[in-house]
């Protein structure tokens, strides 16, 4: 048992004690952002020359939209939230918007921009937004990241308080901007310009049904449920084809076509006949709008 625990110690000494490295110096850049949550992206941005812009779902779901930003040096975490971030929610991540009272920051603000539509979208309402440090990194390069959210709940321990599942964001296009310092006391801008946007291929199944239906060589008129994207630009594929086994065929093309590969409304024209010894086909059918998703499954049933 001495010798068990005796190899244990060394194991944690090997994998604890990594070497010291230097904090990195020199002008203070953004990694990386990205837009994530529970279950959901996460979705990475691209830097521009002024900004960085992500494009990012949304859903009939109201949780899970966080905005990460990790930079290249350890941050002044005073500068970006008011007290130590705690789960009990005494502390931390306090609503940083300059029209909280509680607010002890002020730094982060959040607008709304023209989207792909040019039409200015909604911010959301009956909360605050809140901002978080995170010290810790991946790598040795990374410093540390800020956590940029809007909920109706403050942050603490409850499930429904966690940005990972709190966090909420309209069908719009968000610009977050403001200066936040480094642990040297260096500014670091900070600008975001989030888009977030839904695509629902339509028609939906009708009740409990989870997918289309067709005869061989029937069609099927397909359509989009689109917020803050533009339907005429989404591209059309079909991404799978199996058969009743989950067996891939061998082209998409025996499950069907579409007539279009970008538009409003494709049709879906089913193959003519199933493959020998098949009672069916289905085929899996997106339509994407810069990186957002909307998919749809057809199934194709001999009458």
């Amino acid at each position: 048992m001495k010798k068990l625990i005796t190899l244990a110690v060394i194991g944690l000494a090997v994998t604890a004690c990594d070497p010291f490295n230097d904090e990195a110096g020199g002008t203070p850049t953004v990694k990386l952002v990205t837009v994530t949550g529970s279950g959901y992206g996460p979705f990475e941005g691209a830097a521009g020359a002024t900004e960085w812009s992500v494009d990012a779902q949304i859903n009939s779901a109201t949780s899970g939209r966080m905005v990460v930003v990790t930079t290249n040096q350890l941050l002044d975490g005073a500068s970006i939230e008011a007290a130590p971030y705690e789960l009990n929610g005494a502390t931390g991540c306090f609503p940083t918007n300059a029209t909280n009272a509680e607010n002890t920051n002020g730094w982060l603000t959040v607008t709304s921009v023209p989207g792909p539509l040019g039409v200015v979208g909604p911010l959301p309402t009956g909360g605050a937004w809140y901002t978080c440090y995170y010290p810790s990194s991946a790598t040795a390069s990374d410093g540390g990241s800020l956590v940029m959210y809007y909920s109706a709940t403050p942050p603490g321990i409850a499930a429904a308080a966690r940005p990972t599942v709190a966090a909420i964001a309209p069908a719009s296009d968000l610009l977050y901007s403001g200066t936040i310092k480094t642990k040297s006391g260096q500014d670091l801008v900070i600008a975001v310009h989030a888009s977030f946007g839904f695509v629902q291929v339509t028609p939906v199944p009708a009740g409990t049904a989870t997918r289309l239906e067709v005869a061989p060589a029937g069609t099927i008129a397909l359509g989009q449920n689109n917020q803050n994207r533009d339907p005429a630009t989404s591209a059309w594929t079909i991404t799978s084809c199996v058969d009743n086994n989950g067996d891939a065929l061998a082209t998409t093309a025996g499950c069907g076509t579409l007539s279009a590969a970008t538009g409003a409304a494709p049709t879906f024209t089913a193959a003519a006949t199933l493959p020998a010894g098949a009672t069916y086909v289905q085929a899996g059918v997106r339509a994407r709008n810069k990186n957002v998703d909307g998919t749809r499954t057809i199934r194709v049933i001999a009458p």
